[in-house]
């Protein structure tokens, strides 16, 4: 258990070190980063969930469609 929080812990501190780095160097660069990232992040799930929303849709017309051609004659 000790290792899971001291990985997170380091991930954290990298992170936001990364961040501070890359994004100018102060803590207003680093909250830049992470509204950008937050967007991106954001977009992303967004963007998944509208893809998976499409694919069962998809999935449903084409059951609806093999129900129908093989049950609707035995259901006249």
């Amino acid at each position: 258990m000790f290792k899971r929080i001291s990985l997170l812990i380091g991930t954290v501190v990298l992170a936001g070190g990364f961040l501070i780095v890359f994004f100018g160097g102060t803590w207003e660069g680093a909250r830049i980063g992470l509204e950008i990232l937050g967007a991106i992040w954001l977009l992303q799930t967004a963007y998944s969930v509208i893809v998976q929303e499409r694919k069962e849709k998809e999935q449903e017309h084409e059951l609806k469609k093999i129900t129908d051609k093989y049950f609707r004659d035995n259901l006249e």
